[in-house]
């Protein structure tokens, strides 16, 4: 994981040239080690800087599945180390030739990010204990159910956050960050990042702990709705908009 978060700093990921070796490397891999097994490759469009690359595994008799899973969780920790996420589920098979077996779904993907200077305040929603989170700060936490497709892909972990002050995602508490006083490095959210359209800054996360003295307060949807997101919509700017946030936590 270090060498993956080691990766990932260096501002600006690609791999592109190096997937495509890696996925036939691993097909050989199954086919080398599992009888009869047949493989479909299904190649991400990378124009798009966000797409996985797929592949189908399937008719191999179901005593293999354990080398086969095996075989994906080799692949999945060596190419953590470059900057590429592997993840998988075995499944009924969807082929109609194939419709009373089982099939593996095998997804690439590469972590692909640039680093961001967010606004003052950004938000992160939690169901945290409040008194946990201003003790502890927020601390990063890693996820098997990755949103780049329906396959479990985990990725580093991480604090998320909203950079805008016209929506918020999750659930629970919003908690106000403030980023001048945070020394962490901020990236586009890995899950929604495309290099064609850096103008979409809304999702962003860090990979490092945000200390308690950089969280300046905690609100509910309900205040936050009724004094940042009116706000935003009046279109007040985005100063008039701060400083309505630092007043609200000056009188709390």
């Amino acid at each position: 994981m270090k060498k993956l978060i080691r990766t990932i700093l260096k501002e600006y990921i690609s791999n592109e040239k190096l997937i495509d070796d890696y996925i036939s490397k691993f097909v050989r891999d199954v086919k080398e080690n599992v009888p009869n097994v047949k493989t479909d490759v299904n190649y991400g469009q990378k124009k798009s800087g966000n797409e996985s690359s797929t592949v189908h595994v399937f008719n191999y008799d179901e005593k293999y599945s354990p080398i086969i899973a095996k075989i994906i969780k080799k692949w999945k920790e060596k190419l953590s180390n470059y900057g590429i996420v592997v993840g998988s589920q075995e499944t009924h098979s969807t082929r109609m030739d194939y419709r009373d077996k089982k099939m593996f779904f095998v997804s690439f993907k590469n972590i692909t990010t640039r680093r961001i200077k967010p606004n003052k305040f950004v938000f992160h929603s939690s169901n945290v204990d409040p008194s946990v989170i201003f003790s502890e700060g927020l601390i990063p936490k890693s996820s098997n159910k990755g949103h780049w497709s329906h396959y479990n892909l985990a990725y580093p972990a991480t604090v998320f956050a909203a950079n805008t002050y016209d929506e918020v995602w999750g659930a629970g508490n919003i908690y106000v960050i403030d980023t001048t006083k945070a020394s962490n490095t901020w990236w586009y959210d890995l899950n929604f990042f495309r290099e064609h359209n850096l103008n979409d800054k809304k999702a962003i996360m860090t990979f490092e702990p945000v200390s308690p003295d950089a969280i300046v307060g905690v609100m509910t949807y309900r205040e936050f709705k009724d004094l940042i997101l009116a706000s935003s919509k009046d279109k007040q700017s985005k100063n008039d908009i701060e400083s309505k946030i630092e007043d609200f936590f000056n009188q709390s």
